[in-house]
């Protein structure tokens, strides 16, 4: 009979396990899960899904009645004024109905505006007033003179786009996009639902133009 040394058999395990499966395979592997396993960051697991970002991101409330300028943007306090600065990053925009001037063109990053009546909720700007670098929505509201140039992803439900003259693009003066531009950008994409283009202007594509992407 052959006698068995327990420490040993142990021993020999270990030093089988170490040459088996090197250390560096365990931490590598170890720092794969925690990479998949990272979702702290709420912009980056919504990836540009509009949907989703209403529920998770800053609202913003803005009442053009409001006695004074000296809101905070809450509910209870909201903002009279409509700025390009006050239009944040992935934020949820609700208008009460009024007539909001936007003060200069604003840069759109995941931005859903929500108005509360589409013929009684109105947006002014004369010319370009938002360039769409990821995503933005526009809900219950009225575009006037405006025009939106869209880069990425743009929706529109149940908004009317008003005397928008598009943007003069070449050397003959030419206007592009009376209400929505999309200039050289294959990955553009626009959702109209139950919209109005009312007397929109340009020489080419009074309501929409676009130059590659796709619109449905």
């Amino acid at each position: 009979m052959f006698k068995i040394n327990k420490g040993l058999c142990l021993l020999s395990l270990i030093l089988i396990l170490l040459i088996v499966i090197p250390s560096s395979f365990a931490h590598e592997n170890a720092t794969e899960v925690m990479i998949d396993d990272d979702s702290s960051n709420p912009i980056e697991s919504i990836n540009g899904d509009a949907e989703i970002i209403k529920d998770t991101s800053k609202d913003y409330y803005f009442n053009a009645s409001a006695a004074d300028d000296s809101g905070n943007g809450s509910k209870d306090n909201p903002y009279k004024y409509l700025t390009a600065d006050r239009i944040k990053a992935n934020a949820n925009i609700y208008l009460a109905n009024g007539v909001y001037n936007l003060d200069k063109v604003k840069s759109i990053e995941q931005v859903n505006f929500i108005g509360s009546d589409a013929n009684s909720t109105i947006i002014k700007y004369n010319g370009i007033a938002f360039k769409v670098s990821n995503t933005m929505t526009l809900t219950n509201l009225t575009i006037r003179d405006a025009t939106i140039m869209n880069y990425a992803t743009f929706n529109a439900t149940n908004t009317i786009f008003a005397y928008g003259s598009g943007r003069s693009q070449d050397m003959y003066g030419n206007n592009y996009g009376g209400a929505i531009y999309c200039p050289n950008s294959g990955a553009a994409t626009v959702v109209i639902k139950n919209c109005t283009f009312l007397e929109n202007y340009a020489e080419y594509g009074g309501a929409i133009y676009m130059n590659g992407g796709s619109i449905d």
